[in-house]
């Protein structure tokens, strides 16, 4: 210390310019890529579980189909977004117990063409509710999304997601790719030949749109289709 004052004044004493300041440090480092893959992978999902908010974003396998989702969730089980499957997509909203529906071609394919763009409003546990429904329950039930591992966990080479760093875990099915800075989210999930499925995971803690829908259609609704 007592060295770094005197060249200090030294350089001061012979009108040197004063060094350029420094550029902000970037993110620290969380320290999880020296911990083992299951410790990695508990602090992870602790880390989704206590997020108030997260945004989901990607494909999933539905039966013979590929869902297309966009959804962003509370960790009360509300939430709001957008599903597509088979180039048809509903928006939907899951708000105090009641789900909204829009999507005119959704509702013609059910035999309904007279809803068109206007909102079907049912309450959430209703059977033709309660699939929209399980979207907005991740972060209630992170096993649902982050599951268990099927088989030991490996580390594998670090990544970048949607502009942040992160480490990558292998249980030969899939990977998860987990943030090497700040809290220790994860960020993407994958299958192992990504033909399964490819979801990323960012906002957490964001406000999410709750406010009802006005547009309500009148009338008896019909029954939805499993997705």
């Amino acid at each position: 210390m007592a060295l770094v004052l005197v060249l200090v004044i030294g350089i001061a004493l012979h009108g040197a310019k004063p060094a350029a300041p420094r550029a902000a440090p970037g993110p620290t480092d969380n320290g999880e890529a020296v911990k083992a893959p299951l410790q990695i992978y508990t602090d992870s999902k602790t880390a989704f579980a206590r997020s108030s908010s997260v945004h989901l974003s990607g494909t999933v396998p539905s039966g013979a189909s590929t869902l297309t989702i966009d959804i962003s969730e509370t960790r009360t089980g509300e939430g709001s977004g957008f599903i597509e499957i088979n180039g048809i997509t509903v928006n939907v909203k899951l708000i105090k117990g009641t789900t909204y529906m829009q999507g005119a071609d959704f509702f013609a394919q059910l035999g309904a063409p007279s809803i068109g763009d206007q909102w079907v409003s049912m309450p959430a546990t209703s059977a033709g509710a309660s699939e929209f429904g399980s979207l907005f329950t991740f972060l209630e039930q992170p096993d649902n999304l982050l599951t268990p591992p099927s088989g030991a966990l490996t580390k594998g080479a670090d990544a970048t997601v949607n502009n942040e760093l992160a480490l990558t875990l292998s249980d030969g099915t899939g990977t998860l790719y987990i943030a090497k800075t700040g809290p220790p989210y994860p960020l993407r999930i994958s299958s192992a030949t990504g033909s399964s499925g490819v979801i990323d995971l960012d906002e957490y803690g964001a406000t999410v749109d709750l406010t009802p829908p006005t547009d309500l259609y009148v009338g008896s609704a019909p029954g939805t289709t499993t997705l």
